[in-house]
């Protein structure tokens, strides 16, 4: 079905709403992700790049990722130097308003692009290729007026240069000093993390009322845990992962037939084990 119940929306994609995120800059944030791998490196940068504003955003959102020698760190660099010559480049005209307003309206625009182009090539290059990709659209600015307005922020130039390439793209053009050529294993618990944060979040809701379910607690758990296992597992698999799974095909159909098998029994056929597994990854104090 293209339209999923409320039922199924959430059980598959619940958040808790009202949990306050650390800084996406921090330390602690950045230590729950696993940095070794080069598409979650390219990730964290895509999303959190356009909050930068200034040298000293950048020097604390690089810092720990170890890409010192890679053509994206010094591309990040670079764009800061470009937005100091498009500041000095900035020319500011005023000109009446629409429809005969007496009140004066304030244009911006790079008053030079041949200096920028100059100076910087390859920013002036990726900047261009966007901008040609917008000119079939009605009301596209000029090219100075777009690139005046690519380069307010740092982390908006950069951003719109990053969100032009998919993921995939991104590390084809830019590629990271990592052990990239390296197939390493994947915990068993690398890919099933999100099924035990899923868990946990249902945990509590059950545990405090906030949910309930025609089931018993430690049987819907063990639905939700094994359903989000394998869609991650999946996830691994399909979207050109890194890393090569531990787990064996034997044991993949296994967890798939279990669970279906149960969906269609409505009830699970299988040893309950949710609550030793949660107790175990976060503490039995934290439950």
């Amino acid at each position: 079905k293209l339209k999923r119940s409320y039922e199924e929306s959430f059980v598959m994609s619940y958040t808790k709403k009202d949990s306050t995120l650390p800084n996406k800059f921090s330390k602690e944030y950045k230590h729950k992700i696993d940095l070794s791998v080069p598409q979650n490196v390219i990730k964290f940068l895509r999303t959190n790049i356009g909050n930068v504003k200034s040298k000293r955003d950048i020097d604390e959102l690089l810092q720990g990722l170890d890409i010192e020698e890679s053509k994206i760190y010094k591309l990040i660099y670079q764009c800061i130097e470009a937005k100091r010559l498009l500041d000095r480049l900035v020319e500011k005209k005023r000109t009446p308003s629409r429809f005969g307003q007496r009140l004066l309206k304030e244009i911006c625009h790079i008053k030079d692009i041949t200096v920028f182009s100059e100076a910087f090539t390859e920013i002036n290059s990726y900047l261009k290729n966007i901008h040609k990709k917008q000119e079939k659209l009605p009301q596209c600015p000029t090219y100075s007026r777009f690139l005046y307005n690519q380069s307010r922020t740092v982390g908006g130039m950069l951003q719109c240069i990053f969100m032009s390439f998919s993921e995939v793209a991104m590390l084809q053009e830019f590629p990271l000093p990592m052990e990239q050529d390296i197939v390493s294993q994947v915990a068993e618990d690398e890919y099933m993390r999100q099924s035990f944060d899923k868990g946990l979040l249902y945990y509590g809701m059950l545990k405090q009322g906030a949910a309930y379910t025609d089931l018993t607690k430690e049987e819907s758990l063990q639905f939700i845990m094994e359903y989000h296992e394998i869609k991650d597992l999946r996830n691994t698999i399909n979207h050109a992962s890194e890393g090569v799974s531990c787990i064996s095909s034997k044991d993949i159909i296994s967890k798939i037939s279990r669970l279906v098998d149960s969906i269609e029994a409505k009830r699970w056929k299988g040893a309950l084990t949710v609550i030793e597994r949660l107790e175990e990854y976060y503490g039995c104090s934290n439950l």
